[in-house]
């Protein structure tokens, strides 16, 4: 059978050129593996933008930041309103 010669790759007649060899099964297995990791780290960091997204939308993150900044004035939140 002849064989001609395509883009780097050797192919018989009739077949599709090969570019390189075939993964391994350990490599089939590590990429399934990385994209794995990468889907769960992506879907949790769009569930956190989601959450952070509601909570604005609700008001929580404006009460949270006054109330932090009331307490961090050690209850002298009355000089600093009477300031503003």
């Amino acid at each position: 059978m002849r064989r001609l010669e395509h883009g780097g790759g050797v192919a018989r007649r009739g077949e599709p050129p090969r570019f390189g060899r075939a993964p391994s099964r350990f490599q089939a297995a590590q990429a399934t593996v990385e994209y794995a990791v990468v889907l769960t780290v992506f879907l949790a960091i769009l569930a956190a933008c989601a959450l952070l997204a509601h909570a604005a939308g609700e008001g929580a993150l404006a009460d949270a930041a006054e109330q932090g900044a009331s307490h961090g004035m050690g209850g002298l939140g009355w000089i600093d309103i009477a300031l503003y």
